[in-house]
């Protein structure tokens, strides 16, 4: 899933800041090469954040160390003109160079309130970072975090984002929500998602294939249900039901059966 969050924050970001061409807001000759934002107190390439001793003090040190790494990536969004192709691809790398740093940076914090504090205000594709880092917390803290931003934000892109960064989260309790929303999300998109995010997930294997058996439910997501189970210990039993069975669609049985075939 880890492949698939990157491919959705990159695929964000670029449409955010815009096609080929790159004719941005400021008007003035073409460079040689963009120029990467950098600062003394950190590296683009590599996460900076880490966690400090403890207590008000540790928080307010990694709080500015965050709002570090945010004013280099911001700095690196900053109109400059049109550029070459050349130079397109090359400020695309540095992007997502210190896209992935902030975001393992994020990851690795020890209080997650500090993203919160800035979540609000944040352009999109800086909510977009937010969201992945915290999926890859191994603190339950961060879920509580992701868990809030959902409830609070009800625009697609936010929560597409948020269910695949639970996807991948290696917290306790990333699975609460995704189970939640795979019957409970008013947009089909977001219950497949959540059905998606389930992937591998040993302990959603009866959930998923309650969905999948489920008529009421979308086909794509009762589809996806399947194709979540298709690598969870303990599936094996429930994917033969299903590809055996005589009241369901012969769409959900024979992919049933084509998921047990590709073990």
């Amino acid at each position: 899933m880890s492949q698939l969050r990157r491919l959705g924050l990159t695929a964000a970001l670029l449409a955010l800041v815009g096609a080929a061409g790159w004719q941005l807001l400021a008007d003035r000759e073409p460079v040689d090469a963009p120029p990467l934002a950098t600062s003394p107190q950190t590296d683009a390439a590599t996460p900076t954040v880490t966690r400090a001793a403890s207590g008000s003090d540790a928080a307010a040190a990694e709080a500015k160390r965050l709002d570090a790494q945010l004013a280099e990536w911001r700095h690196l969004h900053r109109p400059i003109g049109q550029l070459s192709q050349a130079e397109t691809e090359a400020l695309i790398a540095q992007r997502e160079a210190l896209a992935e740093a902030l975001a393992a940076a994020i990851g690795s914090l020890s209080d997650f309130d500090s993203v919160l504090e800035r979540y609000e205000d944040a352009a999109v594709r800086d909510q977009l970072v937010f969201i992945d880092g915290l999926g890859r917390s191994g603190d339950p803290a961060a879920v509580d975090a992701l868990e809030q931003l959902y409830d609070e934000n009800e625009g697609y892109t936010e929560r597409s984002h948020i269910l695949r960064s639970l996807g991948d989260s290696p917290a306790d309790g990333h699975t609460d929500l995704l189970l939640s929303e795979m019957t409970g999300a008013d947009d089909e998109r977001l219950q497949q998602l959540a059905a998606q995010g389930l992937y591998g997930e040993a302990s959603a294997v009866d959930a998923l294939a309650a969905v999948a058996a489920d008529t009421s439910q979308p086909m794509n997501t009762r589809l996806e249900a399947i194709h979540s189970m298709g690598t969870a210990d303990g599936a094996d039993d429930a994917l033969a039901a299903l590809a055996n069975s005589d009241e369901l669609e012969a769409r959900v049985t024979q992919f049933a059966q084509k998921t047990i075939e590709r073990g």
